[in-house]
């Protein structure tokens, strides 16, 4: 059975170029992965994602190689066995 993990990712730099975060949500569905990406208040992109722990590293291999991360500034990543993301993968919208 493969290992299943978490995986968090908080971007700095420039996260708001158009389809950023749709990109990452069709390639983490396609993963069956499940999790979010959000802007936060604080102009920084969050990425929450469970599942497999080779998708995970192809989700953010992927995200390392695309176009978009030329912008980015920093790329803090973390790892944890708990499962904290449940449900589809979704682009979360913040109420700030």
């Amino acid at each position: 059975m493969p290992e299943t993990r978490t995986l968090w990712v908080l971007i700095q730099g420039e996260v708001f170029q158009a389809g950023l975060r749709s990109t990452i949500q069709r390639q983490a569905t396609r993963l069956a992965l499940r999790g979010h990406v959000r802007a936060r208040p604080d102009r920084t992109l969050e990425l929450v994602a469970s599942g497999r722990a080779d998708s995970l590293e192809r989700l953010l291999r992927d995200l390392r190689d695309s176009p978009a991360a030329a912008g980015f500034e920093r790329v803090t990543v973390d790892w944890t066995d708990e499962i904290v993301a449940e449900g589809r993968f979704t682009i979360s919208y913040g109420d700030w």
